[in-house]
Formats: C-alpha cells, structure tokens, sequence
C-alpha cells in the first residue's frame, strides 16, 4: 500500500509539472512523462519477489504446474509494457506508433501463450 501511494504521488506531481512546462517545453515534458513511468515502474519490481513467493506457494498446495501459471505472468506482463509504452508514444503524439505498439503486444502476448495452448491441445488429446 505504501508503495501505491509512492507511485501516485510521483506520477500526479509529474503530470501537473508536465502540464505546466508542455506549451514551452513539450520536448522536457516528455522525457519528464517517460522518467516518471521509469520510476513508477522500478517501484513496481520490488513488488515482484512478493508475488514469486506467494505464487510459489500457490502452486505448491495446488499442484499447478509451471507450465501453466508462467503464461498467464508473461502475458500480464507484456500488458502492461505494451500499454504503458503506447500512451507514452500518444502523449508525444505519436497514435500510430502507438497503435503499432499494442499491436505488437497483442501479437506477443500470443506468442507467450502458445505454451499453454499447447499443453491444453495435449490434455484434451488426453481425453480422447
């Protein structure tokens, strides 16, 4: 919790100082936009050993295997990239760009998922 309110500190004094020096500087205001998602983002990963542990223990009472959680993880992950990329390339103002990068994060996390496709395709042969 403390680490969200971090995250929306930074990111609403970012936006209001961008705001505030984007008719002079739109250039700074950018790169203002792109360090603050860096930032925002670092805060993010220290999140991630928390959730390796739990999903660790998850799979452990649950006998998932990691051929079926790591997946669904990659796909969050490449989300999240594609989408916080593509709004930084429309506040630059950039919306093609932008387009071609959530089409690019659909098709990976497509890619990511085959997998998982796999291995359901192999249980229903299973079952037949």
């Amino acid at each position: 919790m403390e680490l969200l309110i971090k995250a929306a500190a930074l990111g609403v004094v970012s936006a209001l100082v961008g705001l505030a020096i984007k008719k002079t500087n739109p250039e700074i205001s950018l790169l203002l936009a792109m360090a603050a998602s860096a930032v925002v983002l670092t805060l993010a990963l220290t999140m991630l050993s928390e959730l390796r542990e739990t999903l660790r223990l998850v799979m452990d009472f649950t006998s998932l295997q990691r051929t079926l959680v790591m997946p669904v993880l990659k796909c969050v992950a490449v989300g999240i990239v594609a989408r916080l990329c593509a709004d930084l390339c429309k506040d630059a103002g950039q919306s093609g760009v932008a387009s071609a990068v959530e089409l690019c994060g659909a098709g990976a996390a497509l890619c990511v998922s085959l997998p998982l496709v796999h291995t359901l395709l192999q249980m229903l042969g299973g079952l037949l």
